[in-house]
């Protein structure tokens, strides 16, 4: 899985600069690093999920719409690119092996540098787990339209800058 573009950032994929899960598949790909300062204005969104089609599928979906990427397939490692680099909101899955959605919103929500990042959760399941204290809940299947525009919403709302 490689993704490309123009827009001056590194892709840590090509580089194979992956960590490695148990299953062979990748625990977290580093997307976007160390962005040209005028793109800094764009959104940086952080994907969470343990399925690589849908990871992709969400991907493209937001390059498109000119946003930095940054995706993980499990909650431990969603935290490791929160130690690192700076969002502006986080797409997570709920079901997923490790630490999964719901963990991984409360563990942000209740640490004071990530609790005012908005938490955008997706799952299968209809009714959305009461809780965790998300910022948005969208059922799977999603359409890529109603994903950018929750992204969008949920970042517009928030109340710190971009950068």
């Amino acid at each position: 899985m490689a993704f490309s573009g123009d827009t001056g950032a590194t892709n840590d994929v090509s580089r194979g600069q992956m960590a490695e899960h148990a299953a062979g598949r990748p625990r977290a790909v580093n997307l976007v690093v160390n962005l040209p300062s005028t793109l800094r204005k764009m959104k940086t969104v952080l994907l969470v999920d343990d399925d690589p089609a849908t990871i992709e599928a969400w991907t493209i979906c937001m390059q498109d719409a000119d946003c930095a990427v940054l995706c993980a397939y499990d909650g431990n490692a969603a935290l490791a690119l929160l130690a690192e680099h700076r969002v502006d909101i986080v797409v997570s899955d709920w079901m997923m092996p490790g630490l999964g959605g719901a963990l991984l919103c409360q563990t942000m929500k209740n640490d004071t540098a990530l609790a005012r990042i908005p938490f955008l959760m997706i799952s299968g399941h209809p009714n959305p787990p009461a809780f965790v204290s998300y910022d948005g809940y969208l059922q799977k299947p999603v359409d890529m339209e109603t994903l950018l525009s929750a992204v969008n919403r949920l970042c517009a709302a928030k109340t710190r800058p971009l950068y």
